[in-house]
């Protein structure tokens, strides 16, 4: 599938955004996106890729990011794809009770809305107690 340069903008993003909020110098950062230089391949999570994948060696740090576009967040796919993140995060924070692990969705602002609603469906649905996110809804990111 052929990614748009309005993605790519959402993935940079949320490489922004964690650099902003969270110490990066001492972890493992994989994202997919042609813009930027040092693009390398992020690990499977249930079945899918993740735009952005950030780790620590022990354990204590995962975050998960995702850019979706008007067009793709309603889609079948990204929200097999949401739910699949979600219920990893979920069960890493089970079996890593001590780490920081969080999904990141970043989209327009006219779609954040529909997306954290969407997200709070999904964990109350599934029981994901334990699934943290963030919706990037920044007017920069339209």
């Amino acid at each position: 599938m052929a990614v748009s340069n309005e993605h790519e903008k959402l993935v940079q993003e949320i490489l922004n955004w964690s650099r902003e909020t969270y110490d990066c110098s001492l972890l493992s950062i994989s994202y997919q996106c042609s813009l930027l230089h040092g693009s390398s391949p992020t690990p499977p999570i249930n079945g899918f890729y993740p735009d952005v994948h950030i780790t620590d060696l022990k354990n204590t740090f995962l975050l998960i990011g995702e850019a979706k576009t008007k067009g793709d967040l309603e889609q079948n796919h990204s929200k097999a794809q949401i739910l699949g993140y979600l219920k990893y995060i979920d069960n890493f924070v089970q079996n890593h009770t001590d780490a920081t692990c969080i999904l990141v969705l970043a989209t327009q602002w006219a779609m954040a809305g529909r997306a954290k609603g969407l997200l709070r469906g999904m964990i109350k649905r599934e029981k994901l107690s334990l699934a943290k996110y963030h919706v990037l809804d920044q007017l920069s990111v339209i």
